[in-house]
């Protein structure tokens, strides 16, 4: 907070409700939550904000980390469950789902976050 930019700190003092509300809902989904604090969510000002070059970093370690660790575990549990179980039942198709959709997030945070870390 105190290495941020002005528009993120202008955020935080003039909508101090609204800013404690967002931050306390993405730590308790997700930490890619957090984003909503610096999307221009809903086209309102409000809601607006950004990152300097040192958060997005933190946010790109994490997005890693994520990545590396609780990825692979979750994909294992889903091909164990799916191994052990069948694939022709509703928790099947569940846990099919859960490969493709977080498959497909992890290769897009994957991507922003290579890009955030790119050489220059």
């Amino acid at each position: 907070m105190p290495n941020s930019l002005q528009s993120y700190k202008s955020l935080n003092s003039n909508y101090k409700c609204s800013t404690f509300l967002m931050r306390t809902a993405s730590y308790f989904v997700s930490f890619k939550f957090s984003l909503i604090l610096i999307s221009y969510f809903c086209l309102r000002p409000r809601f607006k904000g950004d990152y300097n070059e040192s958060n997005w970093k933190h946010f790109n370690r994490l997005s890693l980390t994520f990545i590396c660790l609780p990825y692979p575990l979750m994909m294992y549990a889903c091909g164990y469950f799916l191994y052990s179980e069948g694939l022709f039942s509703y928790t099947s198709f569940v846990a099919i789902e859960v490969i493709c959709i977080s498959t497909v997030m992890a290769i897009l945070m994957l991507v922003d976050a290579m890009q955030g870390l790119r050489c220059r």
